[in-house]
């Protein structure tokens, strides 16, 4: 296929996925859904750890904070994030970006 195919089928303009192709951004999970369903792939197909863990993050950082007894305000002091935006999180109404991920994945995921 095409960029200007994948372009037309996904709604995502050349530039944007230009960025993508040459790893100088990475889609957001909504954004790499409307990549696999115009490529008629499973989404799975694109996915590396940062894309396992923002499909399920709300259950990951509620999983971690019983684990270890923590509020969502002290969670997101050791986080070093906002309170409303580890709720956010954990309610799905964002997702995690990349950079903040690879920040806080050796605390979350004891890596």
């Amino acid at each position: 296929m095409s960029q200007e195919e994948l372009c037309s089928k996904s709604g995502i303009r050349r530039g944007t996925l230009d960025t993508f192709e040459f790893n100088e951004a990475y889609p957001s999970p909504i954004t790499l859904i409307r990549i696999a369903k115009a490529l008629n792939e499973p989404i799975e197909y694109f996915f590396d750890n940062y894309y396992k863990f923002v499909f399920i993050q709300s259950e990951i950082l509620k999983k971690w904070r019983n684990k270890n007894k923590l509020s969502i305000r002290s969670a997101a002091k050791v986080l070093d994030i906002n309170e409303k935006t580890l709720w956010q999180w954990e309610n799905n109404i964002c997702y995690m970006n990349r950079v903040t991920y690879e920040k806080v994945k050796h605390i979350i995921l004891n890596e």
